[in-house]
């Protein structure tokens, strides 16, 4: 269950995060 966690985690965080990294 950790290997679909994460997955969803990182795409998750991924589109969060990286929407403010990548609006420079």
């Amino acid at each position: 269950m950790e290997a679909t966690s994460r997955s969803a985690w990182n795409s998750w965080l991924g589109k969060y995060f990286h929407r403010g990294q990548d609006s420079t």
